[in-house]
Order: structure tokens, then C-alpha cells, then sequence
């Protein structure tokens, strides 16, 4: 699968007590991120959809929660949002309801941000995925995120999409999308709830419509991200339902 989000794994965060934990983080390409922290780049202004697994290391079921500790959050623009076992809150909502987690079993974490659109120092969250019932059984995972105008493309360009309408959708859906002082190869990928890539689009022009078939898509919740000359540039999410 092809990678589409610029992610950087640091050494074990020496914090907190791993051991006898009942979870695992995984990402997206199966590596135990558990109490590590990964650095994120993104433009100002732009959003950033991380899919993680949460594993259920027993052989007993779990109630779970998931938390978000906003250590630092750079810009009044700046927000952070978390989605649990396929129910996504605002960023108002710190902790997610206790759901059962069966043994063996993984449910999906997502971590959603979106950067503010001047300021340019890191913001730092850390998420943390606990037992209902047994507090001291918890485990976590850092995310720094960190504006980077250069490296995704030039501080000039503007790029604006509209929401996808319908949402949900059963057989298509569509959005308008617009990027100036363009020059860059405009494409985008659509990714399910695990992180793996389910469509790719190459657009051949620097403003217009998508129409997506997304008839042959399973029921659920998926993120499509529109990429310039390969970097991310936003990422949103939609529904499908049959």
C-alpha cells in the first residue's frame, strides 16, 4: 500500500507504566506504536487523519475508553478531535464512551487535527486508551504535529474543497475542489477506516468536480485526501450506506 501521510516514528516516549497493559496501538502498517511518539507534518490551515488500531491483548473482554490530553495546542485556529470504535466527537469531547472491546478483538482509533492557518509552532497531544473499570490499565501515543509550508508545497498556494454531498452516500457522491497558483499534480486517494487505500484519482485540472463511485464500497466511514505533487494537502471524511 502506498504511504500518503509523512509520518515519523521517535524512540519510546519514558513515560508511564507499559507493563501487564491490557492494549496495543497499532498504525496503519501493523508496528506497535504503543508509547512511542510520531511526529506529523502538514501545511497551515490543512487537516491530518491518522487511523490507528487498538488491540485488545487478552483473553478476557473490555470496557474502553479512549482520552486526549491536548499538552500543547499552537493557534486559536487549532483543534484536535478523536473517533472510537465508528463514533467520531468534537473537539469538546475529551473522553469517549466506555464500549466493549472483545478478546483478541481490534477497534479503530482515529486521531483528527487540523493546524491553524498562520501560526507555525507544534502542537502535541496525547492520546490515551484505558480500561473503564481499572484505571492504572492504560496505554498511550503522542502525536506532535508540526507546520511545514515548504515541504509540502509553497507558501502562496491556496487550496479550498467543498464537504461531499451526499453524506451519507449509498452509490456516488461529489465535491468541488479548487487549488490556485497551481503548477503542482493535483491527485487524490480515498483510504477505509483501517488506513488501507481503496481509490485513487488523478486530476487533470487545478479546479472542478469529483463524482466518486462508491457503490462497490462496503457500509462505513471512509477519508479521502486530495495530495499536490504527492504531499497531503487536506484530508476529510464521508459515509457510505446501503
Amino acid at each position: 500500500m502506498k504511504k500518503q501521510l509523512l509520518l515519523l516514528l521517535a524512540l519510546p516516549v519514558l513515560a508511564g507504566n507499559l507493563f501487564a497493559q491490557s492494549y496495543k496501538i497499532m498504525d496503519s502498517g501493523n508496528q506497535d506504536v504503543t508509547g512511542t511518539t510520531v511526529q506529523v507534518y502538514g501545511s497551515p490551515g490543512s487537516s491530518y487523519t491518522g487511523n490507528f488500531n487498538v488491540k485488545n491483548i487478552t483473553a478476557s473482554n473490555i470496557s474502553t475508553h479512549a482520552r486526549k490530553e491536548e499538552i500543547t495546542l499552537s493557534g486559536s485556529g487549532a483543534s484536535a478531535s478523536i473517533c472510537f470504535g465508528g463514533l467520531c466527537f468534537g473537539p469538546a469531547t475529551y473522553q469517549t464512551p466506555c464500549k466493549n472491546d472483545s478478546a483478541g478483538k481490534s477497534a479503530v482509533f482515529t486521531a483528527d487535527f487540523t493546524f491553524d492557518g498562520t501560526n507555525m509552532n507544534a502542537s502535541t497531544v496525547r492520546y490515551c486508551i484505558s480500561n473503564c473499570t481499572t484505571a492504572s490499565d492504560s496505554v498511550f501515543l503522542i502525536i506532535v504535529y508540526n507546520p511545514s509550508p515548504a515541504g509540502i508545497l509553497n507558501q502562496n498556494l491556496s487550496f479550498s474543497v467543498t464537504e461531499p454531498y451526499p453524506n451519507p452516500a449509498s452509490s456516488s457522491l461529489r465535491f468541488d475542489y479548487q487549488l490556485s497558483n497551481g503548477g503542482a499534480s493535483l491527485s487524490m486517494v480515498v483510504c477505509n477506516l483501517l488506513g488501507s487505500q481503496v481509490k485513487a484519482v488523478d486530476l487533470s485540472e487545478s479546479t472542478g468536480t469529483v463524482q466518486l463511485d462508491v457503490s462497490t464500497l462496503e457500509s462505513g466511514m471512509y477519508f479521502y485526501t486530495f495530495l499536490a505533487n504527492g504531499k497531503p494537502l487536506t484530508s476529510k471524511k464521508f459515509i457510505v450506506r446501503h
